[in-house]
């Protein structure tokens, strides 16, 4: 029977994160640098031949460690908590057995605080770093989305030359999408797609609309992200089981937003892209399952022209 985590080097782990990152406020990191300090100590010890057996898992917000397999003296954030920051609550954990495993995790750690600050620009250097790893392209193109999506409003350029970058830019994003890898979720991405190319032809005053269809099937695609085989790492069955069951409700989620997203951009937009029968057949399928998502697919190039 396998040994749920966490083991002694995790528990080492969070530890000496918490105490290295955490700069002048001791005992408290934010929750960013807690997740993304304990994944990139983890793929550093590991590409040293060294394995902690980190719980961790590629979601909506890049790799995060699993709480709930995380040490009890980890604490997480109240619910009124303005920002999130992660403690540790009691004394420091017994020493491993191995102090060769021990030395190389506070060195490491020590490393991790030295060049990430507790700061605006720490954050955001350290979540670059761990994209490193994330395990698709596809995953890194849609992260730029989002920043494409802030700058919307506020372009380094004029905004017809920002708008023709941003729709270059989400074309490759498309295009990067890993198909073999997430055969359930093609005919999904091609409704994103299809959807968000013709609010795009409208260029300026769709942006809100564009980002809520974005975020949520991004979302849906995280779902399926993380039980992919390279989307976690040392995470018990039990767990698994219980994204398996939330990816399975994703598609239906996923279908309500879209039909959501659409009637926005019909109503308070005055969109007539998708009133035709095929595209509406296309996209909102009147018997929804597995079956109707095989084949709505051969509808692709009726509802493109």
């Amino acid at each position: 029977m396998p040994v749920l985590p966490p083991t002694p080097e995790t528990v080492q782990a969070a530890y000496y994160v918490i105490s290295s990152l955490s700069g002048g406020s001791k005992g408290r990191l934010h929750g960013v640098l807690f997740n993304k300090g304990m994944c990139l100590l983890h793929y550093r010890l590991k590409g040293e031949g060294i394995d902690i057996q980190l719980p961790h898992c590629w979601y909506k917000h890049g790799d995060i460690v699993v709480q709930y397999w995380m040490p009890s003296n980890v604490q997480w954030p109240t619910p009124n908590e303005e920002q999130t920051f992660v403690y540790w609550k009691g004394p420091p954990p017994k020493s491993l057995p191995r102090p060769e495993i021990q030395k190389e995790i506070v060195r490491v750690a020590e490393q991790l605080g030295k060049e990430f600050r507790e700061d605006h620009e720490g954050i955001e250097r350290i979540v670059e770093e761990v994209y490193k790893h994330a395990p698709f392209e596809f995953q890194r193109r849609f992260r730029q989305l989002f920043t494409l999506l802030r700058e919307w409003y506020n372009p380094r350029e004029e905004f017809d030359a920002f708008l023709e970058g941003f729709r270059g830019h989400f074309q490759g994003t498309v295009k990067e999408f890993p198909e073999s890898e997430f055969k359930g979720l093609v005919l999904d991405l091609h409704k994103y797609a299809f959807v968000s190319a013709r609010l795009l032809g409208h260029g300026e005053g769709t942006r809100y609309l564009i980002e809520g269809l974005s975020i949520d099937f991004w979302e849906h695609f995280c779902k399926s992200l993380r039980v992919h085989p390279r989307g976690h790492d040392n995470v018990p069955a039990e767990t698994l089981e219980v994204w398996e069951a939330e990816k399975r409700s994703s598609f239906d989620l996923f279908q309500a937003r879209l039909k959501y997203w659409v009637t926005r951009a019909e109503r308070e937009a005055g969109f007539s892209d998708f009133k035709s029968r095929d595209v509406q057949e296309w996209l909102f399928p009147a018997s929804w399952g597995a079956s109707s998502r095989d084949s709505s697919t051969t509808v692709d190039e009726t509802v493109y022209s």
